[in-house]
């Protein structure tokens, strides 16, 4: 991408990332040269910190969940985290990331750990 000259202003770059539905704002420093900028976003973590958020929400846990990490274990693990809570917490992923998750599609190893559920939801966008 290519940014122009400017003195005296920060250039915004908007990147959207329309697969994890998201749109994100870089500003440049001031006096930033023109020329090709590179930008890398790590969705993977992205994606994690929506589904923490996500849980947490549902599970009224947001205060445990930003220690959450990816190898996390979830079922089992979390008092909170009832078969209920596992139907809420789809819900509530689908209505995030706006996909459809079918019967077929969920199993306890989905929610065996932080890391397994992030996976399940990237690989469904």
């Amino acid at each position: 991408m290519k940014i122009p000259h400017g003195t005296g202003q920060y250039y915004l770059i908007l990147l959207s990332f329309y697969k994890a539905g998201m749109k994100m704002y870089y500003p440049l420093p001031t006096g930033s040269p023109g020329g090709e900028v590179s930008v890398k976003v790590d969705v993977s973590m992205a994606v994690m910190d929506d589904v923490k958020a996500v849980i947490g929400e549902a599970l009224q846990i947001s205060d445990r969940v930003q220690s959450f990490d990816e190898s996390t274990a979830l079922l089992g693990s979390i008092p909170e985290l009832d078969s209920m809570a596992v139907v809420t917490i789809i819900t509530a992923l689908e209505e995030q990331f706006d996909f459809i998750v079918d019967d077929d599609e969920i199993s306890a190893e989905t929610f065996e750990t932080l890391g397994s559920l992030s996976a399940f939801v990237e690989q469904k966008m």
